[in-house]
């Protein structure tokens, strides 16, 4: 990791439920600038990036107090797929835990801005994840990585990586018991570098169904999206809601709002007429919206034209050009400086 990596600081919230925990009071441990971090970070706020610099000292500082080398492997059994939003979902619904490691890794700057760095190569029957070059100092952040990497293929496929064995460039600190207890697998220091090893049969474990919170981040987004649209009576709202609900499922229909409604096709179009609307217009608003809301949480183009129920890429990025005279592409990188 270079000097200008920068992590999400939404993933300050794991640092806090350890703590939470192990009942740690956060004043106890950080000073007023990084109480504040982690203040907004766990309201909501947004914050974008912070350095990787600024997480991996405060990472440091809990481990001093708690007198714990092996802090990152703890506050690692924390994570929950749900902490990723919509990210975490588009994960679940991989079929296989190969197709979501690819998936995570092209989403990497949602987390960490340099996340693309990391590489995926196979060898033989077996496939090395590896991991760059790290700064002196900062080897508490890549043993969060790689301790998050196999806590994530638990909660997506029941049960965790299976690796042969994991390479670390710095040296031991404290016992080696903890990592190799941790990983399930021998763990050597002062390597030339860092990676995981495991079999590439790993990659074919089939994906278990998204969980309940995660699907509710889903309604969450839709909800806020919802927020945004133009003020309506009752019946347009209850229209609105069905159709980010159908959005989801794939392209939506006439016949499938008005079967959401309890109405023939003929009456839901003489309703919408009343407020001088088609059904085409009112699905665009929709659309327009829930769209919003996935460029700000950096889902990928061809993941949100899923999400709003289009049926590749292509059409996404055409439909959003005549609605905002600009491509998602051009929006995003205007907006995103790590993108």
């Amino acid at each position: 990791m270079n000097r200008n990596s920068m992590i999400n600081s939404n993933q300050l919230q794991l640092m806090v439920q350890y703590m939470q925990q192990q009942q740690i009071v956060l004043s106890d441990v950080f000073d007023s600038d990084q109480l504040t971090l982690l203040t907004n970070a766990c309201t909501g706020q947004k914050l974008s990036h912070i350095p990787v610099s600024q997480f991996t000292l405060m990472l440091k500082k809990l481990a001093t107090y708690m007198r714990e080398p092996t802090i990152a492997l703890s506050i690692a059994q924390c994570v929950n797929t749900a902490n990723l939003g919509v990210l975490g979902y588009l994960l679940h619904a991989c079929d296989t835990l190969g197709e979501a490691m690819v998936r995570l890794l092209r989403y990497g700057k949602l987390i960490i801005n340099d996340m693309d760095h990391i590489r995926l190569a196979q060898v033989g029957s077996n496939i090395e994840m590896q991991w760059p070059d790290i700064a002196a100092g900062e080897h508490l952040i890549m043993e969060l990585g790689m301790a998050v990497m196999r806590q994530f293929s638990l909660q997506l496929a029941g049960r965790p990586l299976q690796l042969n064995y994991v390479y670390l460039m710095h040296g031991l600190v404290g016992e080696a018991e903890p990592y190799e207890s941790f990983f399930g697998c021998k763990v050597y220091f002062n390597q030339p570098l860092n990676l995981m090893s495991f079999p590439a049969s790993n990659l074919n474990i089939p994906i278990e169904k998204p969980d309940k919170a995660l699907l509710e981040i889903l309604q969450q987004q839709a909800e806020e999206a919802l927020k945004n649209l133009p003020s309506v009576d009752v019946f347009l709202q209850q229209a609105q809601r069905q159709l980010m609900d159908l959005c989801q499922q794939g392209e939506p229909s006439l016949m499938q709002l008005a079967d959401r409604l309890h109405l023939s096709q003929r009456t839901l179009q003489r309703r919408l007429a009343q407020y001088d609307l088609s059904f085409q217009q009112l699905l665009d608003d929709v659309r327009q919206q829930l769209c919003r809301q996935y460029l700000q949480q950096q889902v990928s183009l061809s993941d949100i034209a899923q999400l709003i129920g289009y049926s590749d890429q292509s059409a996404f990025t055409r439909a959003y050009k005549r609605w905002t005279g600009t491509t998602p592409l051009q929006q995003r990188r205007a907006h995103d400086p790590y993108y």
